[in-house]
């Protein structure tokens, strides 16, 4: 369906000539009167007839008219909700959460990016490490917040925070006799090599902690 016809006939109608109608629309007069011919000669009924020097609307043409201004708010309605969700969709920020730290994390960037941010949506999404790379990569995300537990050459990366990696052991176990005392400070470092041999309870495989664990084992040889 072409609007245009529509509009051309209401444009006649509101300037009450084919002459002012033409003006308005930027067109000669002689090819809308060739254009109203021809929409008549499609439907088979005349929409206008001749009144002296002007243009008297036929019963057919009121019913035309009737529909056809239905017909353009319909069209400006549609155009205008779809002009909305592009709008939208230009002003979004897809983020990517992992899972250990969506409910603390999401909350809080949502927040950071409506004071900041007023006019952006943020729709976050949810998953595994991997997978939020997976589509980071593929444009499904904007941004992913996540713990880089590995180089990936085909991202660039932020850093926002450090996190410390702590060792959780019973006082009575034996490996607490090679661990330093760090200057002001209450925790106590050690060197990783003493961790070869003692048992580990970690994540599974895949999980950043795990890649973190496994880069480290493999470092010093275990």
């Amino acid at each position: 369906m072409d609007v245009r016809e529509f509009k051309y006939i209401l444009a006649i109608v509101e300037q009450g000539s084919l002459t002012k109608a033409a003006n308005s629309l930027y067109i000669s007069q002689p090819s809308l009167s060739a254009y109203v011919k021809k929409i008549e000669n499609q439907l088979d009924v005349n929409l206008f007839q001749k009144k002296g020097r002007g243009l008297e609307i036929t019963e057919a043409g009121k019913i035309y008219i009737k529909y056809a201004r239905q017909i353009m708010d319909l069209n400006n309605s549609m155009a205008s909700e779809l002009a909305e969700i592009a709008n939208k969709q230009k002003n979004r920020c897809r983020v990517g959460f992992t899972m250990t730290r969506s409910v603390d994390l999401m909350p809080q960037f949502i927040r950071r990016m409506q004071e900041n941010y007023p006019n952006v949506t943020v729709e976050g999404v949810v998953s595994k490490t991997a997978e939020l790379i997976e589509m980071v990569k593929e444009g499904e995300l904007d941004l992913i917040l996540i713990y880089k537990a590995f180089t990936n050459g085909e991202l660039n990366w932020i850093p926002l925070h450090s996190d410390q990696i702590v060792l959780a052991v019973n006082r009575k176990n034996p490996i607490l006799q090679y661990a330093e005392k760090m200057p002001d400070d209450d925790m106590r470092t050690i060197d990783f090599h003493y961790m070869i041999n003692e048992p580990v309870l970690a994540f599974r495989k895949g999980n950043w902690q795990r890649s973190i664990l496994e880069y480290l084992y493999s470092a010093c040889g275990g």
